[in-house]
């Protein structure tokens, strides 16, 4: 009986292998273990239920009127017989221009006996309660303003016959349209609405001329204003979140803050010259009350936009492939959403199905990730011959919703905004819903990547 000889099979490699294996899956768990514990956590917030901004929508308008400067014919000393924004009418007398003096002298002098004491009183104390010793200037405007109101208490018999004593030195000059007065410029007289830019929402940059009487004037020089209409412009500048949800809009009601005073006027969308937007608000009311200003402040009473509530900071934006709708169709066993794409050449052309997840659809278009499609690739219409090669590609805004632990971009519609929040329509194509976790500080890149 011949003795039989064992081989014995050696296990030794394959224990190592798995050994190694283990060792590498535990140090890869360790690693990301050691990491969520001691890294930076991403900042989550929770978005809620429906809701809407209830904060006050306050801009700077510009309001903007049909002026006519009126310039002085001759050079003289300067007085004024009308009251800022009073209205006159074609002949009546608004000032004069006096070369020796003489004639204000005797004015002022023939005014006294006709003003009241308590007028002046009424004036000084008046001027005594606002008085700041920083604004030494609102002395001569106290000074100006006695003048004026001397002056005006002369009638209209007694200027005729002062104009007739001092006919040599004496120019007295009417109104040569109907309007209402103003002794100001700033600039704003010629205004082209297409030339607005920014720069004219400057309150710092702003310089008002203020026009006095008792002052020896050029000839040339602006005399006084006519405001020749009661229609007016108001300008605001807008968002282009504003400006995207107001183009259809033909009016608006608005409140004056400072009077609390609200009325509808009609609504335009301006383009600037500096390529922002701008709304127009026209009135054909209320031009007396604003004559002698160029800025106030407004708010639009909109109606309020209900919707879902994202801080701005976790607003994002990703580039996307943009391709008309009506190439995506489904394939395969399921209903997936993708495109046919023709891979080969000339008769060897095929068409094949790649899925795609598309992250957001409108009207027209649907917008799928980069790395879904190569650039370049050319997609069949179903049941058609029409190809497209796909390269557009658009910046779409969103937030990364983090439900899972990892990141998906969540395409948003803004609806309305406040200085720190956006309300985004609800139930958008594969948009967020109420409760999702979306990342409060996001990084650009990170769709798809696991966050915790």
């Amino acid at each position: 009986m011949s003795a039989k000889k064992v081989v014995k099979i050696r296990q030794r490699r394959h224990v190592f292998f798995v050994v190694f294996v283990f060792l590498m899956v535990l140090l890869y768990l360790s690693y990301h273990a050691v990491s969520f514990l001691t890294g930076e956590k991403p900042t989550v917030y929770t978005v809620g239920e429906e809701t809407s901004l209830t904060q006050s929508r306050i801009y700077t308008g510009l309001a903007i009127r049909k002026e006519e400067v009126v310039r002085t014919e001759a050079a003289g000393i300067i007085n004024y017989y009308v009251p800022a924004s009073s209205r006159v009418s074609v002949g009546d007398s608004v000032y004069s221009l006096d070369e020796t003096g003489d004639f204000s002298r005797v004015a002022s002098e023939e005014g006294v006996q006709h003003i009241q004491n308590t007028d002046l009183t009424d004036l000084v104390n008046e001027y005594a309660a606002d008085y700041d010793g920083r604004r030494f200037s609102s002395v001569y405007d106290l000074k100006y303003e006695l003048n004026s109101r001397l002056l005006l208490s002369v009638s209209a018999t007694d200027l005729e016959r002062f104009a007739d004593s001092f006919i040599n030195g004496f120019h007295l000059y009417t109104a040569p349209a109907t309007g209402l007065v103003a002794y100001y410029t700033d600039g704003f007289e010629d205004f082209e609405e297409t030339a607005i830019t920014a720069e004219d929402f400057d309150r710092e940059g702003y310089e008002k001329q203020q026009l006095t009487a008792m002052v020896m004037k050029e000839a040339d020089r602006p005399a006084y204003k006519l405001i020749t209409s009661e229609a007016w412009d108001i300008y605001i500048p807008l968002s282009d979140t504003d400006a995207a949800q107001m183009t259809e809009t033909k009016s608006v009601r608005v409140r004056f803050t400072e009077a609390d005073l609200e009325t509808t006027v009609r609504f335009a969308l301006i383009h600037g010259a500096d390529g922002r937007y701008y709304g127009k608000l026209t009135l054909t009311k209320y031009m007396l009350r604003y004559a002698d200003t160029r800025y106030l402040n407004l708010e639009l009473l909109r109606g309020e936009k209900t919707g879902l509530q994202v801080p701005k900071s976790a607003a994002a934006q990703e580039e996307l492939y943009e391709i008309p709708a009506a190439y995506l169709t489904t394939g395969g066993n399921s209903d997936a959403d993708g495109f046919q794409v023709l891979s080969g050449g000339g008769s060897g052309t095929l068409a094949r199905f790649v899925p795609v997840n598309v992250i957001y659809r409108d009207s027209e278009n649907c917008y799928v990730e980069k790395s879904a499609l190569q650039q370049g690739a050319i997609l069949q219409m179903p049941d058609s011959s029409e190809t497209l090669t796909v390269v557009k590609t658009r910046q779409l805004t969103g937030a990364y919703q983090v439900n899972r632990g990892y990141a998906i971009f969540k395409v948003f519609e803004i609806l309305d905004e406040s200085e720190d929040y956006y309300v985004v329509k609800n139930g958008s194509y594969n948009g967020l819903a109420a409760w999702d976790k979306i990342l409060l500080y996001p990084t650009s890149g990170i769709n798809g990547a696991f966050v915790y």
